[in-house]
């Protein structure tokens, strides 16, 4: 998993889109946590279990 290149998993020819990526599932668990009033932990929590869900289907 951790051997593609950048450390979130993506090409390494293209750390921009992993980075993209990365920002767009960090906001949409950021505003799914403030939406449902979570603490950070949780939103954290959240944006690491759509990451992996992520990972999982490209894969």
């Amino acid at each position: 998993m951790w051997s593609r290149g950048v450390g979130l998993g993506g090409d390494p020819s293209q750390p921009g889109k992993t980075l993209a990526r990365f920002l767009v599932l960090f906001t949409v668990s950021l505003i799914t946590a403030v939406w449902l009033q979570w603490s950070w932990l949780h939103w954290l929590l959240a944006a690491a279990a759509l990451w992996v869900l992520f990972k999982l289907f490209r894969s």
